[in-house]
Formats: C-alpha cells, structure tokens, sequence
C-alpha cells in the first residue's frame, strides 16, 4: 500500500529497518519512522496487517469501557439504532508491516512502557484518552499516599508546617479539610516562620512563629503566638497570644499585648 507518488526521478536507496507498530494513526508512524531514517514518506511501503475494532457508548456521566468487536460481528453494528446513538463511539487500532522482502510481518504483542505501578481508590476517578491517563479528585481535599494507594483525604495530621517539611498549605476555607498539627516543644514552632494555611479548621498543638498567618472557620492555639502571627476565624481559642487575631466569637486564656478585633474573652492579661 503506498501513499502518493513523487514527480521527482533522482531516488536514492537507503536502507529502513522492518517495523511492525500497533497504532490508531498510521500515517502519524509512517512520519516517524521516515522521520528517523531521513526518508520521504512516500519511498516507504507498508501494509495493514490487522484491524482490531472497539466500541462503547459514553454519555460523559462517567468514564466507560471500551469493548472489542470480532471481525466475524462488524456487520452487527450496522444498524440505525446503534450508528444514531449520538453516545455510540468507535475506533481501530492497526498494524501495519512488511519485511524488505515484501513478506508480511506476523503481528506481535505491544511492547508495554511506563505502565502504572500504583493504585487509586474510590476517592479519584480516573479518565483514559487517546493520548493520556488523567487521575482527578472527587472532592476538593488534599492527596495523601499510603501502601502504594494514592488517596484524597479530608483529615490531615502533620508534626509541623514549615518550609523544610510541608511548605505553606492553602487548600481554602470551603475545602472541608482539617488539619490537626502536633508539635508541643516549646522550643520549636507547630506552624514555621512565615509559613502560609488556610483550611477548614485546625487544631494547633504548639506554638505559631513569626510573620505566620493562619485562616480558618474554626482554629485553636495550644501553645503561644508571635507577635508578628496573625490568626483568623469565627472561632478561634488561643492559650497565650502576643500577636492578631480576627473573628467572631474570640477565647485568650492569656493576652500579653496582642491585639484582638472582634468579640471576645480574656481569662488573664499580662504587661
């Protein structure tokens, strides 16, 4: 099988290794193969050794199978109810080859690179295309992998958030993601210099450093704030803080010259 003659009548012989290739595109791996050895597609022979057909109606609500079709049943699908269905899909896979002999090549199985090692669970969905694999989440969270499964998690417990470990994390208010953080060293910082989180709510062990910003709909301190810190929710409940605070409903066990901006509670007050 050729494609278009050449008007040209200088011809030079290169010699091209024999291929064989399984592909939806033939003439995309004729161009790459002429490509490759520095050849005119159309000094190139080839023949379609198989056809492998597959169906499968998608109505976009969720990704589908595609199922072969025999040779034997092609005939089948010439029918008005199946070819009007305007979710009804198709597509072939082929292969072509032919040895410098002009023999025709047996067809082997595809060779399988970068096949995927992991696993997902019902929290990912993924969708196959022509040319790629797309894993996307069901809800808006954050990916956490465990046991060789990735996963998509609403609840999170770190050690602590700082540049070395975690870096900033805003997944937004309206993401139903909570963070528990469980650094107590008074020495250390649960939320790191400058670091950057806005969840749903979080739940502080530790101590938060400075020029750290915090936002959440509900937040608590157990240990103390910078004074640089600035921390934001509805409700929030600081053990001792030096830095700000913005929200509606307000708790400081102890206030050494903090700043607070909304309704609020103070059980001591220092300096």
């Amino acid at each position: 099988m050729a494609l278009f003659g050449s008007k040209e009548k200088k011809q030079i012989s290169k010699a091209v290794r024999s291929t064989v290739v399984r592909t939806q595109n033939v003439a995309k791996e004729l161009q790459a193969i002429a490509k490759s050895y520095e050849v005119r597609v159309d000094t190139l022979d080839f023949n379609i050794l198989e056809v492998q057909t597959y169906i499968r109606i998608n109505d976009g609500t969720k990704e589908t199978e595609w199922e072969s079709v025999n040779n034997d049943d092609l005939y089948e699908l010439d029918n008005e109810t199946r070819l009007l269905n305007p979710h009804f899909q198709i597509k072939q896979t082929y292969v072509p080859g032919r040895n410098y002999r002009g023999e025709f090549l047996e067809p082997t199985e595809p060779v399988i690179a970068h096949e995927v090692t992991f696993n997902i669970d019902a929290t990912i969905k993924e969708v196959s295309t022509e040319e790629s694999v797309e894993y996307r989440a069901n809800e808006n969270a954050y990916i956490a992998f465990d046991d060789n499964t990735y996963t998509i998690k609403t609840d999170m417990d770190v050690g602590e958030i700082s540049f070395k470990i975690t870096g900033s994390i805003n997944s937004g208010v309206d993401s139903d993601v909570s963070l528990n953080v469980s650094e107590t060293d008074l020495e250390k910082d649960a939320i790191g210099t400058g670091m950057s989180v806005e969840v749903t709510e979080i739940d502080i062990d530790g101590n938060v450093g400075s020029n750290a910003r915090v936002v959440a709909l509900r937040a608590t301190v157990a240990g103390q704030t910078h004074k640089t810190a600035c921390i934001k929710a509805d409700d929030l409940d600081i053990n001792v803080h030096k830095g700000k605070a913005y929200g509606k409903n307000i708790k400081v066990t102890r206030l050494e010259h903090g700043e607070i901006d909304g309704d609020f509670a103070i059980e001591a007050v220092a300096g």
